[in-house]
């Protein structure tokens, strides 16, 4: 499948240096630079197919945008580095398509392009709405909390089921039609 979304595996820790990114999956070391870092921080916010439609536009004169982005998807999927999701998130949770969001200096910052506002998450918050936007269902991403952040609450669950309603509240998150 190289359709729907693509999210970075459980535990990947990656470090963007002026549009680079280095990756590391515990066993793994990868470099993207050029039009890879520039596939790489795309996918973060968008389907496979957006991906595609965004690079076309921007780069009018490459010769097959549909087949790098398709090719890239595969690799870093066999890579250990991505997994693929379906368009519809198994959390039944997505991002509305006047949402954009992107990661600066470790803090996740969320836009409304309609209203032009912005919302700048804590790391916790951040880190719960990477997971969200992965797919990832409640019961998955607590037990991913619980791990990270051992001296968690013990209801995370209710933590973040207050986020994710907050950011259903905003418009900044929605359930995905059945």
């Amino acid at each position: 499948m190289t359709s729907g979304y693509v999210a970075p595996s459980s535990g990947l820790e990656q470090v963007e240096i002026d549009g680079t990114y280095l990756l590391f999956n515990g066993q793994r070391l990868s470099l993207f630079a050029g039009s890879a870092a520039e596939i790489w921080r795309a996918l973060v916010n968008a389907s496979v197919d957006e991906v595609i439609t965004v690079l076309r536009h921007r780069h009018p004169e490459a010769q097959d945008v549909e087949a790098d982005v398709r090719r890239f998807v595969t690799e870093v999927s066999d890579g250990g580095l991505a997994v693929q999701q379906p368009a519809a998130p198994g959390n039944g949770l997505m991002k509305p398509d006047h949402v954009a969001w992107t990661q600066d200096r470790g803090s996740v910052v969320i836009a409304d392009l309609h209203s032009g506002d912005r919302l700048v998450l804590t790391p916790t918050a951040g880190r719960i709405w990477k997971l969200t936007m992965a797919g990832m269902r409640r019961d998955d991403l607590t037990g991913e909390l619980a791990r990270c952040y051992p001296d968690a609450p013990a209801r995370l669950d209710r933590e973040v089921e207050s986020l994710w309603d907050s950011l259903i509240g905003r418009g900044l998150l929605e359930r995905a039609a059945p």
